[in-house]
């Protein structure tokens, strides 16, 4: 797993590689984006943050 400070600059760099954006990805799955923000930072960490920053590394293709 990344480190904390350079997770969403994986997850985001993961999604432009794809063709797409994390924005777009949100959308398209019913994703708030600042509960995205907010997991991919840290700054929520209980059990559906986890799922959902899980979701997002996983869906952005980041590398570990």
């Amino acid at each position: 797993m990344q480190s904390k400070k350079n997770l969403i600059r994986v997850v985001l760099s993961g999604f432009v590689l794809q063709g797409t954006t994390l924005n777009k990805f949100c959308k398209a799955n019913g994703i708030r984006r600042a509960s995205a923000d907010k997991a991919l930072k840290f700054q929520r960490n209980g059990k559906v943050a986890q799922e959902l920053r899980q979701r997002l590394v996983e869906a952005s293709k980041a590398q570990s």
